[in-house]
């Protein structure tokens, strides 16, 4: 069993946004899941961290996903 923000799903392409608050930190485009983008020295308590995606099949179909939490 898989665990994880990403869709059990065959992807050949992920998409994905990190944002912190309401500023974009970072984008990927790639053809496999992305990680560890964000280290834990620009995060502050209190902040909103989201990350939002997409995920496509050999077929084109789509997933989205997010992910939202407040800094502790």
């Amino acid at each position: 069993m898989q665990w994880g923000v990403y869709p059990q799903v065959a992807a050949v392409r992920f998409v994905v946004d990190i944002w912190i608050n309401k500023r974009r930190f970072d984008h990927k485009d790639q053809d496999y899941p992305p990680h560890g983008s964000v280290p834990a020295s620009v995060i502050t308590s209190g902040d909103l961290f989201r990350l939002e995606g997409q995920a496509f099949n050999a077929r084109g179909d789509v997933g989205m996903f997010f992910l939202t939490c407040k800094a502790a």
